[in-house]
């Protein structure tokens, strides 16, 4: 190799050397694929576990929190639903508090 040479050249060279095998392809690929779908397995039933709501015993105080806000947004949004609802049955609603309730409606409804 000349001084000239870039050091990318100088690396590329090197591990052309060291990581090619006699048919010309790399060892690097399949190995990183092997590892990477390992790693892959092993992680993927707790992670879609988790996903799907079924927690360790240990973290279910994470759990808690944001169910009970969750439950009292709801209670929240239920209280102001039947509160609006007798006006829009008798038709005395305004046009405001009938977007309101229909704006609920869709919230309640997911």
């Amino acid at each position: 190799m000349t001084r000239t040479q870039s050091a990318a050249s100088r690396a590329a060279a090197i591990g052309h050397d060291f990581c090619d095998t006699p048919t010309g392809r790399s060892c690097g690929g399949p190995l990183i694929l092997t590892v990477t779908d390992t790693v892959g397995q092993t992680f993927a039933l707790p992670l879609l576990r988790g996903l799907e709501g079924h927690w360790p015993k240990w973290l279910r105080w994470l759990l808690c929190p944001a169910s009970r806000r969750h439950r009292l947004r709801r209670d929240r949004l239920e209280a102001e639903f039947k509160r609006i609802a007798t006006p829009i049955a008798d038709g005395t609603a305004t046009a405001d508090r009938e977007r309101l309730f229909v704006d609920i409606d869709n919230k309640l409804s997911r």
